[in-house]
């Protein structure tokens, strides 16, 4: 499909919306934002994860090391941003 990326790209960006304005559970709210940020992410991150295993560090390998520390600090609005900013280049 010609415009797959652009439409994970919305996807992501609706289900992220929606756990900013919408009122769930922490539970749902999390599923939401990390199946938001798989499919921004995933590219990335194996993209990253095969580049350090041949000993090489680019963007993507930073971009990785800032969503993760990111997830870790609990900063999920910071994470997926990253992530769906980072895509749209």
């Amino acid at each position: 499909m010609y415009y797959e990326k652009e439409i994970i790209i919305a996807i992501s960006a609706i289900l992220f919306t929606l756990t900013l304005f919408i009122r769930m559970p922490q539970a749902l709210q999390l599923i939401l934002i990390l199946v938001a940020y798989v499919l921004v992410g995933k590219d990335t991150v194996l993209f990253a994860v095969k580049k350090i295993e041949r000993g090489f560090l680019d963007e993507k390998f930073l971009m990785t090391v800032a969503t993760l520390g990111a997830i870790f600090n609990r900063e999920n609005i910071q994470k997926h941003w990253l992530q769906l900013c980072f895509c749209m280049k």
